[in-house]
Formats: structure tokens, C-alpha cells, sequence
């Protein structure tokens, strides 16, 4: 059961966090490349003077994350740096194998996501075949979007926009895009976002300034 748990925070971890810097300034290619090198790790402090990711960074969030599931603890505001470091640290086997440099954080309450992914998966994908002329044999895409309640233990990350490579995608190739990075249909779903189970013991996900908060549904999982 602990996989599956983890496996759902994962996935809440690698959608529910932002690089709004690196997404929405794309144009501003030397703050761009300045904020990917700090994620990194390439400097010792972030670009707005926080921590970088760290394995003890993640395991001081993976233990206020675990009293939050037991009930121990009503909700826990993670931040950018909190969430990068579960990701580096804990929860990277949840994300499919093929994709490389997973980088994530919040802004405005907004979430911006880029990973790095082969690009014969955009020749593979409905209706990207199209794009992947144009793209590098390794593509950075990025991901903007909001986090939303879904109900029923859920919350969506319903996409705002993505962008190949520097390109932003008509918004027709979006759902290509969201299932070559493993999205599945559920009833009601639109097909421009991506549904998320929450993890056993918490009720609800949102996000507040630049932190995703995490609430407790006020009893323990069961074992």
C-alpha cells in the first residue's frame, strides 16, 4: 500500500509545482538557462535566495507529509524547493521512464512543470508526428496549468499551455501531449487535463502562493 501512497503523492508532486519563471519568461533565454542551472543544483542558493533540492530537504517535507496522511497534523504547506527535493528524492520511480529533468514550482497559483523527453514519443503521440520534425532529438516541454478539486478524494491539473522546445503547441495538441506523458480519460474529464487521485488519508490539495498545501482527512489510513 505504502507504493501506491507514494506513487499518488508522485504524481501530486511532479503536477502541482512550477517553473513559472522558466515557462512564462521563455523568451528571456539567460534567465531561463540561470534558473534550470540553480534547480539543478549548479549553485548554492536559489534564484530567489531559497534552498535548493536536497535529500535532507526531502526528508524533513516526506515527515511533515507523513503526519499529515496519519492525522497527526491538520494540512503542511510544501514549497518549490520541498516538492523538488521529493521528487529528486523520493517519489522519481512514480514518473514514467522516459522522462529526465523533471523540474517543478509555483508562482501566482499557477503550476508550471518542464521535463526533458525523447522526441520519437512526439512521433509515437496523436497528432504531435507533425511537431517532432521540428524538435531536437531530446525536447524540453513545458506544462502550465492550475491545480483544481475534483471531488471524490481528486484534484485535476487542468493545462493552460504547453510548449515544445521553445514552441507553444495549438491548443488541439494538447491532449497528444498529456497522454504521451501517461494521462488516462476518467468520466467527465476533459481532455486537456489530467486527473489525480490524492493520497490515502488526505482529502485535499490546492495551492496557495507559491506552496502546495496538503490537508489531513482527519483519521488514519487504514493498513
Amino acid at each position: 500500500m505504502l507504493g501506491a501512497i507514494r506513487g499518488c503523492l508522485g504524481r501530486i508532486v511532479f503536477l502541482a509545482a512550477v517553473l513559472a519563471a522558466l515557462v512564462a519568461g521563455f523568451v528571456y533565454r539567460d534567465r531561463v538557462r540561470a534558473a534550470w542551472a540553480v534547480l539543478r543544483g549548479d549553485t548554492a542558493v536559489g534564484a530567489r535566495g531559497g534552498p535548493v533540492a536536497s535529500p535532507e530537504l526531502a526528508a524533513a517535507a516526506q515527515d511533515r507529509l507523513d503526519a499529515v496522511m496519519r492525522g497527526d497534523q491538520a494540512e503542511a504547506a510544501f514549497s518549490v524547493a520541498e516538492l523538488q527535493s521529493l521528487l529528486e528524492y523520493r517519489y522519481r520511480d512514480a514518473l514514467p521512464a522516459f522522462i529526465d529533468s523533471p523540474r517543478v514550482e509555483i508562482a501566482d497559483g499557477r503550476v508550471r512543470l518542464g521535463v526533458r523527453v525523447p522526441v520519437d514519443r512526439f512521433t509515437a503521440a496523436r497528432g504531435l508526428a507533425e511537431v517532432a520534425a521540428l524538435l531536437p532529438d531530446t525536447t524540453d516541454l513545458l506544462i502550465r496549468g492550475a491545480l483544481l478539486a475534483a471531488g471524490d478524494g481528486k484534484v485535476a491539473f487542468a493545462v493552460e499551455g504547453v510548449t515544445a522546445h521553445g514552441i507553444p503547441l495549438p491548443r488541439r495538441l494538447v491532449p497528444g501531449a498529456l497522454e504521451m506523458l501517461g494521462r488516462q480519460a476518467a468520466p467527465g474529464l476533459p481532455d486537456d487535463a489530467i486527473e489525480v487521485a490524492l493520497p490515502q488519508g488526505t482529502r485535499a490539495a490546492y495551492i496557495r502562493g507559491d506552496s502546495l498545501v496538503i490537508l489531513s482527512s482527519g483519521h488514519r489510513p487504514r493498513d
